[in-house]
């Protein structure tokens, strides 16, 4: 090994650093895939020259790089700066580690930086490596321990020796992540408080792992949007242009895990058991102006609060709730929905959106969960926007007990989106066609007939809304117990909010 006055220690362990390019050859760990090459660091070819360790003939052994002698008697700054770029990819991966010798020579060393484990394929570079120094010299060791397998290949580049501080970084967070399933976009707003000592900074980003691109140039602190595909995996970085060694990695950003959902498309089906302390959210967001709809087939959650499933209306969890289970434990499906379960209660979970989103939470404790018990249920639950809105209304009774009959007084506020509505009975079929928002008149029926009433979307069945089932007797005993309603069992004159017929 040379370039340029590396060489490989006479006192640690079997294996040495050598020099390569264009990927190693091992599948799963080291630069590139074993089939596929990858470039240097610097200057980021395919031919370019950095150093590695293979771990095949090594494992669990510390290797030792050393540096040449660098000559800091012409440093005026009391410090030294050292930094270098790494790659440690490999399900195996062991620590690398950068130590300095001070003064060279002296076997005097102390440790700058390390790490252990994977961190995914590419080039990564360490934190500024800041330090005294006593001497008129200094010496720089890389220390690879290899892991406990094969794929523990580890590679350096680029190890750069100035004095400090020469620069000062920029200051900058990313303060917004919005995905836009309508759209199909992810947008970013990238804060940049501060230039640090730079004339001026370029704010980049990468596409899933790819090359970076400009996003903007700030002459003065300022807030810089990038906007990007929702699947996509954005990377951030602040570049320094006056001096590249103090630019600033934000990191990477995702849509943070939204389900889009496509309006007029078929639900979309879910599953999960739940686990001791389990911590777990969903977010699902609506393409278009539909109607957004999550409904539980089935599923056993234990008494709140030890776990508590919660669903807000709206993208987090400061939105209104929807639905939060109660104390007791239960099924989260409608009636007769559990097949393992035999608690008798069932929460029958059907929520509606009032906007685009729904945001779903769930946590556990330690005690009993689906995945610890055969008596709860796995969970599975469908969402769907429906590419229709539903009309919206309310119904009282009327009664006419001189005629021995009644009639029911339908109130309504919003057409939905097919503009009008049908109002359809189980006894005489259509009983208003076409009718916009008001308020109006059904009927009359016999006293101790049960009527049920619809409301009909003309455009898609999926929109309908049952206004429920009423009656009245006049005081009198009717010979058939009073029909329920989610929510609510109305008496003779009790008003009946719209729900929407199951889809």
């Amino acid at each position: 090994m040379d370039p340029v006055g590396w060489q490989n220690s006479t006192t640690d362990g079997t294996g040495q650093w050598s020099v390569d390019e264009g990927g190693t050859s091992s599948l799963n760990t080291g630069p590139g895939t074993g089939t596929t090459g990858q470039p240097d660091y610097v200057p980021g070819t395919a031919t370019g020259n950095y150093v590695y360790m293979e771990s095949g003939s090594c494992a669990g052994q510390t290797i030792e790089a050393l540096s040449p002698i660098f000559d800091v008697s012409v440093f005026s700054n009391p410090t030294i700066r050292a930094r270098m770029a790494y790659n440690m990819f490999g399900a195996t991966m062991g620590t690398l580690a950068i130590d300095v010798e001070d003064p060279a020579m002296s076997n005097n060393w102390t440790n700058l930086w390390s790490l252990s484990g994977n961190q995914g394929q590419g080039w990564f570079l360490t934190p500024f490596l800041d330090h005294a120094y006593s001497g008129t010299s200094v010496r720089y060791r890389v220390r690879g321990v290899a892991g406990t397998g094969g794929t523990s290949d580890m590679a350096f580049d680029y190890f750069c020796v100035r004095p400090t501080p020469l620069c000062f970084d920029p200051v900058a967070t990313v303060t917004s992540v919005v995905p836009d399933c309508n759209t199909g976009t992810l947008t970013l707003d990238v804060d940049v408080t501060s230039l640090g000592d730079a004339t001026n900074v370029t704010v980049e980003y990468a596409l899933n792992g790819g090359a970076y691109a400009s996003g903007c140039v700030l002459n003065a602190p300022g807030i810089c949007q990038i906007v990007a595909g929702a699947a996509d995996v954005v990377s951030v970085r602040v570049v320094h242009n006056q001096d590249g060694d103090c630019g600033l990695d934000l990191g990477d950003y995702d849509s943070g895990g939204v389900n889009c959902i496509t309006c007029g498309d078929p639900a979309v089906q879910s599953n999960y058991c739940y686990v001791a302390n389990d911590n777990q959210s969903w977010l699902y967001q609506s393409d278009g102006a539909g109607t957004l709809k999550l409904e539980f087939i089935r599923g056993t959650l234990e008494t709140n609060p030890l776990d508590d499933l919660t669903i807000y209306d709206g993208p987090d969890n400061t939105y209104p709730i929807l639905f939060a289970n109660p104390a007791n434990t239960g099924n989260l499906g409608p009636a007769g929905s559990a097949i393992l379960n035999t608690d008798p209660d069932f929460f029958a979970v059907d929520v509606t959106a009032t906007g685009n989103a729904l945001y779903m939470t769930l946590t556990s404790d330690g005690s009993v969960s689906c995945a610890t018990s055969a008596n709860y249920d796995p969970w599975v639950w469908e969402v769907l926007c429906l590419d229709c809105t539903y009309p919206v209304a309310t119904a009282m009774v009327v009664n006419d007990c001189s005629n021995a009959q009644y009639s029911v007084s339908v109130d309504i506020t919003d057409a939905g989106s097919g503009g009008t509505v049908d109002i359809v009975s189980n006894i005489n079929g259509i009983e208003e066609n076409d009718v916009v928002a008001g308020v109006y008149s059904v009927g009359p029926f016999p006293n101790g007939t049960p009527v049920t009433l619809t409301l009909v979307h003309p455009g898609n069945t999926l929109c309908n809304v049952e206004l429920g089932s009423f009656f009245d007797c006049c005081q009198g005993t009717c010979a058939f117990p009073n029909v329920a309603v989610v929510g609510t069992t109305p008496t003779a004159r009790s008003p009946v909010v719209a729900r929407p017929k199951r889809w």
